[in-house]
């Protein structure tokens, strides 16, 4: 119960289940209250109680939070890069969430931990929401760059492949999503593409069998 980290991406994995939105709102904030009562200064779960509230449409409490798990981590060497980045999350996360803010944010992360993928991924995705008709820029740009830290980063092909979706350049989509699946063959999200990808476009029916029994295998 005093693992930090721990809590924190429980939290973060309650955002993602497919229970009613409403319910995992309340099993996050719950966790994350506890979490602040178990160690009411621990900034990583004051970023994801700030995550919670910007889903909630507090934008001023969020962002308070968010400013204090800065400040309690800051050293003089700078900004923690991992505070920074699960705020650059949460803002690029939520629906309400502060699209400058969080590039700003994961912007100063990156040059902190240059080697971190995940930093710029999330960085990726902030452009991409923030500039959604720019046709990628600063978004591929920093897919690259995640995939120049770690080859077999498969989250990174596949958010390549969105991009390439979005401008219905289908061979790069396809391309970059047998990609992922070759670096990392547990990755999940990237055969559940794929199935769309035969379903849809290819029309190829036996094919996106195969893609979605590879996923519901890799599960």
């Amino acid at each position: 119960p005093n693992n930090i980290e721990a809590t924190y991406w429980l939290g973060q994995a309650y955002f993602e289940m497919d229970e009613y939105a409403g319910t995992r709102m309340v099993a996050a904030r719950q966790l994350y209250e506890k979490g602040l009562q178990t160690s009411s200064n621990a900034p990583l779960i004051l970023v994801g109680m700030g995550h919670v509230e910007l889903k909630e449409g507090k934008t001023n409490d969020a962002r308070q939070k968010f400013e204090a798990a800065i400040t309690a981590t800051r050293t003089k060497k700078g900004d923690d890069p991992v505070i920074l980045n699960a705020i650059g999350r949460a803002n690029v996360d939520a629906k309400q969430g502060d699209l400058a803010y969080a590039i700003e944010k994961l912007e100063e992360a990156a040059k902190r931990d240059a080697k971190n993928p995940d930093i710029l991924l999330n960085l990726g995705n902030a452009y991409r929401k923030a500039r959604p008709g720019e046709g990628g820029g600063m978004a591929y740009q920093n897919y690259h760059k995640a995939i120049s830290v770690n080859p077999k980063f498969a989250r990174a092909y596949v958010r390549l492949a969105a991009l390439f979706e979005a401008q219905k350049n289908w061979e790069l989509m396809y391309e970059n999503l047998s990609k992922a699946v070759e670096v990392d063959p547990q990755f999940t999200k990237a055969y559940y593409e794929l199935f769309y990808y035969y379903w849809f476009l290819k029309k190829d029916y036996p094919e996106a069998e195969a893609q979605l029994n590879k996923y519901i295998q890799s599960k």
